[in-house]
């Protein structure tokens, strides 16, 4: 008979170190095959099961040591069964830059929160990826201890994506999770992307500036139509490389987001200046107008999937630029509000037309997002920029999966309505689909 020794509880299961790595103890009266196939991550193996009086019904007892390799972290999981398949998790893996690993206090905001609910979720980055034997030394916050722990891991059964992984890293991946499975991969998204797909909704349409991809005579003739227009670089994000150009009595004016500013007077002169600083793919986007006391204005909007799928909206936030600046990226920026503070203070709104407004943006954003996912885009997180114009009319800009929210505002309370409600909340859903499934 099976004696339990030396077993930590954890929920309905047991965690026990000196149980053999092929078993797994279920109460005497409970109905089970010989064998069931244990999941946990992307690992999966059969155990071979046995009984004990001493369980009550619902109870198991897993082993610590799954493999030579890999040992369970000592945390609080589900275990699901469906049919043959045991499940333990969720695991959830957040791919983060080099400097994010190395201090994982910089986002300890999002694992703090998590751990109140069950499953492993742990960082990596590409370094730590072991490619041949499957596996990822990864930090997990224990809420035992309060510190982060690191662990050789199996691949997850979700990765959310909050850095730019190489792209054979992300096919290997893809490889072995699925791409549904692996959210807000950045490359797939960028400046021209968005408005090509939003633009193929005929409501999203009248609320995207017009944008074009750059080329000399294309922003000449935008110039004909507009009195500014904003040169983007497709691909770069937090305000690199992005430049102004507008009419002025003298000729034409170019400014960069670092304030510096060319002034030519004839066309010649502004095609030489053009060809001389545009070296990237760039889009031309014609500017939605909107400023306050001289400063910039425009708006941030998060939005997560919920465990059901669903999205939803998490927060709204007000940017106010410097004074002179053409952009309201963390670096050009005077000050943030909340959304609805914003609205009110800026705009001179009441509370019923603030929601009514947040409402618009807010299914406006979804419908433009939802053309990304409909073009084969994975996203459970996401922001999108907008401007409100003096008539109160919605201008999208940009949606960005690799936002950094952590950066939005140094006050700590007020970003952790951002940072923490919500960002893991589909990758949970994703993994109770599976588990519902028996994959």
């Amino acid at each position: 008979m099976y004696q339990v020794l030396e077993v930590c509880t954890v929920a309905n299961f047991m965690i026990d170190p000196n149980l053999d790595g092929n078993l797994v103890v279920y109460a005497q009266q409970t109905q089970l095959p010989e064998i069931v196939y244990f999941q946990f991550g992307q690992f999966h193996k059969p155990l071979r099961v046995i009984s004990s009086p001493l369980l009550n019904q619902g109870e198991i007892i897993i082993p610590r040591r799954i493999t030579p390799d890999i040992s369970l972290p000592n945390l609080e999981y589900e275990t699901r069964l469906a049919g043959k398949n045991l499940f333990l998790g969720p695991v959830i893996g957040i791919m983060v830059a080099a400097k994010h690993y190395r201090q994982p206090e910089l986002i300890a905001s999002r694992l703090i929160y998590y751990s109140q609910d069950k499953g492993l979720i742990y960082l990596f980055g590409e370094e730590q990826i072991d490619k041949t034997r499957q596996l990822i030394v990864g930090k997990f916050y224990n809420p035992r201890t309060s510190e982060f722990e690191e662990g050789l891991l199996p691949y997850p059964n979700i990765i959310y994506l909050r850095t730019n992984p190489q792209p054979k890293i992300y096919r290997h991946l893809v490889e072995h999770l699925g791409s549904a499975n692996i959210y807000n991969y950045p490359f797939r998204s960028n400046k021209w992307t968005f408005w090509s797909y939003a633009s193929t909704d005929s409501l999203v349409s009248k609320h995207l500036p017009e944008t074009r991809k750059f080329t000399v005579p294309t922003v000449r003739k935008m110039l004909a139509k507009y009195d500014s227009v904003y040169l983007k670089p497709i691909l770069l994000s937090r305000g690199r490389g992005i430049y102004r150009l507008s009419k002025v009595r003298s000729g034409f004016k170019l400014e960069n987001s670092h304030g510096t500013v060319w002034r030519v007077k004839s066309r010649v002169e502004l095609n030489r200046l053009l060809r001389g600083k545009i070296k990237r793919k760039y889009i031309a986007q014609a500017e939605a107008p909107f400023a306050f006391n001289g400063q910039k204005v425009d708006f941030r909007i998060y939005l997560h999937k919920n465990r059901d799928q669903i999205w939803q909206r998490k927060y709204i936030d007000t940017r106010i630029a410097r004074q002179k600046s053409i952009i309201t990226n963390r670096r050009n920026r005077q000050y943030a509000l909340p959304g609805d503070l914003g609205l009110r203070q800026i705009y001179g709104l009441d509370e019923q037309t603030i929601g009514d407004k947040f409402t618009e943006i807010t299914d406006l954003s979804i419908r433009a997002v939802k053309t990304l996912e409909a073009a084969g885009h994975s996203l459970g997180d996401i922001a999108v920029d907008f401007i409100l114009d003096k008539d109160l009319h919605p201008w999208l800009l940009e949606a960005q999966p690799d936002y950094l929210a952590d950066k939005f505002t140094p006050d700590r309370v007020y970003m952790r309505r951002i940072v923490q409600p919500g960002a893991l909340d589909y990758a949970r859903g994703l993994w109770e689909q599976m588990t519902r499934s028996g994959v």
